[in-house]
């Protein structure tokens, strides 16, 4: 099941809850739930507790407190910045975000990291298909390393 705990923030459904993720912790058990997918994107990144040790330290602290987990990270942030259609440059600070958010992953009990290959991310060509199965190989010592699995989201 998808969808948010509190009010969609700008009219973004499923967005990083800049403004009440505290809450949504806080709400999860209230709703039977022991288990909330987070969520990294560009719209919440600047706030995303994840960002910061201090922030990575209050989100366990909180869901420790309430009985939550969060087993998964949805790379939503690949939707606005995709490992294809892109500089190489431009190819190799998106890898190391996405080697970042495994670890982070790690730092906040996630199991898995679900990167999306749809919309504006899908892979459309042989070509593509080529350099997103490089970039991931890139990433496998980083998966392998924290023991966070990297899941594909793909149309």
């Amino acid at each position: 099941m998808q969808g948010r705990l509190s009010p969609p923030e700008a009219g973004r459904f499923q967005s990083f809850p800049r403004s009440s993720w505290r809450k949504e912790i806080t709400r999860a058990p209230e709703a039977g739930l022991d288990y909330i997918e987070w969520i990294f994107d560009d719209y919440g990144s600047s706030v995303n507790p994840i960002q910061s040790e201090v922030g990575i330290a209050e989100l366990n602290v909180l869901k420790a407190r309430h009985g939550m987990k969060t087993s998964a990270i949805c790379a939503d942030w690949l939707m606005d910045f995709p490992l294809v259609r892109c500089s190489d440059e431009e190819r190799a600070f998106r890898e190391r975000t996405l080697h970042d958010l495994l670890r982070k992953g790690k730092r906040i009990g996630a199991t898995r990291v679900v990167l999306p290959f749809v919309d504006a991310s899908s892979i459309r060509t042989e070509d593509e298909k080529r350099v997103v199965i490089e970039a991931l190989e890139r990433a496998i010592p980083v998966s392998e390393e924290t023991g966070v699995e990297m899941h594909l989201e793909a149309d």
